[in-house]
Parts: C-alpha cells; sequence; structure tokens
C-alpha cells in the first residue's frame, strides 16, 4: 500500500522539496493519513536534516547518561533534577507515565550537558515529550533535539531560541506579524480587552500552541515544524488567532462574555483545548494565510534585537515564581501561570560529581554548591586536586598541587568541625 508516508519519503529521495512540503501540510491528497506514518516521516526528516554527517549519537548518549547520573538506570531524579536551559514553569509531558518524564529528564540533562553554551531553550522539553509520545527510542529522541538545537548551517532551518534574549524576540514576534497579517484580530482585542492585556497574551503565544493544544492537533503541527521550522509555529498562532477572533466578536455570544468575565488568556485556552474543528483544517488556515515567508520572521527579529539593544523593548506580564516554587508539571491541566516564563536563577541540575565522596560535604551539599556554579563550570567533570587525607597537611604541597587547577573550590573544616569554604576563579 502506498501511503503518505512512503509518498512524502519517495519525494525527498527524488529531491522534490516542495512536492513534500504540501504532502506534509495536506494540501496534497493522499492515500494514507500522517498518523499512520508519522514515525517513518519523522525519522526521514531527520535523515534529511542531518545528511552527510558521520556522527553518531548512540553511544555519545549513554556514555553522558552514565557520566551524568552514575547509572544508566531510569531513576525518578531524572524528572525531578532538570538543568538550567529548561523551563520549569512549562514542563509538558502530555500524559507520559512517570518513567516517561524521568526519560524525557535525563534526555534534556544530557543535551544541556554536551551543550553548556546553550542556555535557555524553553521550549525544549515539551517538543521531547511529544517525541517520546510517538514511541520514538530515547536514542532516537536524543538525535532528535540534538539535531533541533543544532542544524547544520547548509539546512537554513531554525528550530529554537537558545538564550534568554533570543526568546524575549521570540515572544514579542507575534504581534507585529499578527498586524500586517490578522490585523483586525489585533484591533478587536485592543478595542475590546485593553492594549496591556492584550500585549501580555500576545506575548505568551508560544504556550498557546504546546499549552492549549490537544495532543492530535500538536502532533500534527510538529510534523510541519520538523520540516519546515519555526515558522510553522507563527503560521499556527496566527491561525488560532483568526479562529478565536471569530468565535469571540459575536457580543452576544458566550466566548465574548466568558472572554469579559475571564479575560483573554483565561478563555483563549479554554478555546483551544476544545477546537471544534479538525487538526487538518487548522493547518489548512495557518497555510492560507498569503505572502508569509522565513523572511519576514528574520527582518522582524533583527528590528527587535537591534530595538532590545537599544534598550526600547519591555516585555510585560506577571513574573514567575522562583524555581525553588515550582514542581515539574506534568500536563497542560496542571499549570497555575499561564504568562511568559522568566527564571529568576539556574535551577537545579544534574551534573558529573556522583563520583565525587567528601568527608566535609553530604551529597546535597555538594549538589547545592554545583547548582550555584556557572553553566558552563557546571558541566565539567571536576578533578579533586588536593585533600589533607591523602597529600597531607604541608603548604608546600597544597600550593603545588592547587597551582595548576582554575577555577576550583576550596572546602575547609575547623577543628571545631565548622565547615566553610570559597570558590576561587583563578589560581
Amino acid at each position: 500500500i502506498m501511503g503518505e508516508g512512503s509518498v512524502f519519503c519517495r519525494l525527498l529521495d527524488e529531491g522534490k522539496w516542495k512536492e513534500a512540503k504540501l504532502i506534509m501540510r495536506g494540501t496534497t491528497e493522499s492515500g494514507a493519513s500522517p498518523e499512520q506514518q508519522r514515525e517513518v516521516n519523522w525519522r526521514r526528516i531527520l535523515e534529511v536534516r542531518t545528511a552527510g554527517s558521520k556522527f553518531s549519537s548512540f553511544s555519545l548518549y549513554w556514555d553522558t547518561v552514565q557520566t551524568c547520573y552514575g547509572t544508566t538506570t531510569l531513576s525518578n531524579v531524572s524528572s525531578s533534577r532538570l538543568p538550567g536551559c529548561v523551563d520549569t514553569n512549562h514542563c509538558l509531558s502530555y500524559g507520559l507515565d512517570q518513567a516517561g518524564k524521568a526519560t524525557v529528564g535525563r534526555l534534556v540533562t544530557v543535551l544541556a550537558y554536551n551543550s553548556p553554551d546553550v542556555p535557555f531553550i524553553p521550549l525544549l522539553y515539551s517538543i521531547t515529550s511529544v517525541l517520546l509520545k510517538q514511541n520514538i527510542c530515547e536514542e532516537d529522541c536524543y538525535s532528535f533535539i540534538t539535531m533541533l538545537v543544532a542544524p547544520p548551517s547548509s539546512q537554513n532551518i531554525s528550530y529554537f531560541t537558545q538564550s534568554k534574549s533570543g526568546w524575549d524576540i521570540l515572544c514579542l514576534a507575534l504581534k507585529p506579524l499578527a498586524q500586517k497579517y490578522v490585523k483586525g484580530s489585533v484591533s478587536f482585542l485592543e478595542s475590546e480587552f485593553g492594549q496591556e492585556a492584550s500585549d501580555e497574551f500576545f506575548q505568551s503565544w508560544p504556550w498557546w500552541i504546546f499549552e492549549n493544544l490537544e495532543l492530535k492537533f500538536l502532533s500534527r503541527v510538529m510534523d510541519c515544524y520538523l520540516y519546515e521550522g519555526h515558522k510553522v509555529l507563527f503560521r499556527t498562532a496566527l491561525a488560532l488567532l483568526k479562529l478565536f477572533h471569530k468565535a469571540v466578536q459575536d457580543k452576544k455570544g458566550d466566548w465574548y462574555n466568558s472572554t469579559k468575565k475571564d479575560g483573554i488568556h483565561k478563555t483563549f485556552a479554554s478555546y483551544c483545548k476544545n477546537l471544534n474543528i479538525s487538526p487538518e483544517d487548522l493547518l489548512k488556515t495557518a497555510f492560507k494565510i498569503p505572502r508569509f515567508s522565513r523572511s519576514d520572521i528574520q527582518k522582524l527579529a533583527v528590528k527587535l534585537e537591534m530595538e532590545a539593544k537599544a534598550n526600547k523593548l519591555q516585555r510585560v506580564g506577571r513574573r514567575t515564581k522562583s524555581n525553588e516554587e515550582l514542581s515539574v508539571d506534568g500536563g497542560p491541566d496542571n499549570r497555575a501561570n499561564t504568562s511568559f516564563s522568566t527564571p529568576q536563577h539556574r535551577p537545579s541540575g544534574t551534573y558529573p560529581i556522583h563520583h565525587l565522596v567528601s568527608e566535609l560535604l553530604s551529597k546535597d551539599q555538594l549538589m547545592s554548591i554545583w547548582d550555584e556554579l556557572p553553566e558552563r563550570i557546571a558541566s565539567v567533570k571536576p578533578t579533586l586536586a588536593y585533600s589533607s587525607n591523602e597529600h597531607g597537611v604541608s603548604l608546600t604541597t597544597f600550593f603545588n598541587r592547587v597551582d595548576k587547577y582554575e577555577p576550583t573550590i576550596m572546602v575547609i573544616r575547623t577543628t571545631n568541625k565548622e565547615v566553610f569554604g570559597a570558590y576561587c576563579s583563578t589560581s
């Protein structure tokens, strides 16, 4: 049987990229639904996006798991301690069980360990969860998120922002695009519900998709996102905005009254969770928006970045809770805050210190110290430079052994059993 997945793969093999794109979008009829061939399609996209690379992430992944956790056995610690690049206020798991959540935690931790130069990717956890929900094995999930974080430059495609400033620019970018392509929707929301509420609403737009849509909609968006990049997310958000405007503009209707009573955030979330159209219709609405291109996003991003450097950009909205007050969310039904998230400091992470044995510090104390270190330092496996038990109490020995290391962490216990220490940035 020649299903849609095989048609898509065949078109890729023949170099017919545009035709394959139309198949994936659903704008060209074919014999099978995307769900029937999703795993095959996604794997083929991964092969295309990493073409020419001889690098295998299989052994690297499990070696890093061993380094980070001291074992390859799955533990709930994986889901409770997450690296700093994850936004702990938005950890969507889409119905994964405890083992699934622990696997997602392990995947993002390994990625963070191997990519210490990537400080902040709020969508990473959610997208990893979606990949795992499609029954893609753990090693292949790691290959996917590695490719999404750093696609080959020859592919000319972007999936993630990788810094706090990049994320802010992404969140700010939708409203100017909406003013250009669905101007009536923006004007209506501002006139009826106020500009401040409207601005805050627009700046949370990535979570319209990843928090509010059911998995059947999100999976179809992911089909196109993996092939076309993050412009698909902008199109999807504009489509949701357009559909919501159509539903809420009747001032005698339930959606309008609900928005007046409960606000845009809550009502829009409810609308998205109860979409009365099919995933295919949502994509048709998204891809019917005319003259919308990747270059539009790139030009706007450059403009916003220049404004940000000139301190002309300002995010609005509620500050989120600190990471100590946040727990990993089990799914879309347990979210306390739908505004954008700005982490106040780096959350606890799992780092390669499980091999360390200290008579002065407990394991929890070691982890607490490691959580305060800069990301670039915390990801490096530490070396014991000096211990009085092993190397004696000579100051000459101490200076000779420590002098070649930097930075260092010094821990001292007094004769009164008091423990103190210091972080030394240079030798």
